[in-house]
């Protein structure tokens, strides 16, 4: 079983006590990820699903979380961060990343 999946697209270089970062970077998309970012982060989640769909030892696949707006990572590492890691926005929209997963899941 792989459980608790997410794929952060944020960098992590960034310390937890230190909340200038915020303003210098360490909040980069604080309104949601741009396109390019969305298709990178598609990409990695087609990539992963692709390669636990060959496997068929792996009897389940979890998800760390429904949408954006309830991830661990916001805040994480620095305090009024927010993230994007999962496959539905925080409008519970889905994101290409979804796509990604259901067409890597229907090419098994």
């Amino acid at each position: 079983m792989i459980t608790e999946l997410d794929v952060d697209p944020l960098p992590r270089d960034v310390s937890d006590t230190d909340l200038a970062q915020v303003a210098t970077g360490a909040n980069p998309y604080p309104a949601g990820l741009p396109p390019d970012m969305q298709a990178r982060l598609a990409k990695r989640y087609g990539e992963i699903v692709a390669a636990v769909v060959r496997h068929p030892a792996v009897t389940m696949l979890g998800f760390w979380g429904t949408h954006d707006g309830r991830s661990w990572l916001n805040d994480f590492p620095v305090k009024g961060r927010a993230n994007h890691p999962l496959l539905f926005d925080r409008q519970l929209q889905p994101k290409p990343a979804f796509e990604a997963v259901i067409e890597a899941l229907s090419a098994r």
